[in-house]
């Protein structure tokens, strides 16, 4: 289930704005492929920011739950191809973050 959010510099033109939501099917479709991951328990957003200068413009976060098969490679392989998908729709250097979550601790009402 993963629980992406993508943080984009109110500066960045509208048309790499456009480029990376259509990209979401995509990277949807690698993350649920990589991670194992049911496409309906996902959780994608754009977020519009305001970046500190020298921050980087798009920035992307995502939490998932462990996984007996979402070993430290796997996670680090999903991260890098969601990179490689985000650096080429805003075709710009973007960073991701990744948390594994407790699932001790977490809970979603629908």
């Amino acid at each position: 289930m993963p629980l992406l959010k993508i943080f984009i510099d109110d500066t960045i033109p509208s048309a790499i704005r456009n480029d990376l939501t259509a990209s979401l099917p995509e990277v949807r479709t690698l993350l649920c492929n990589l991670l194992q991951a049911d496409p309906t328990a996902c959780a994608f957003m754009i977020v519009p920011m305001l970046a500190y200068e020298g921050g980087t413009p798009v920035a992307a976060e995502l939490n998932i739950l462990p996984h007996p098969t979402r070993t430290q490679e796997v996670v680090r392989l999903a991260a890098t191809a969601l990179q490689n998908m985000l650096n080429d729709a805003a075709g710009m250097h973007t960073w991701v973050r990744v948390t594994q979550m407790d699932p001790d601790r977490y809970f979603a009402l629908r």
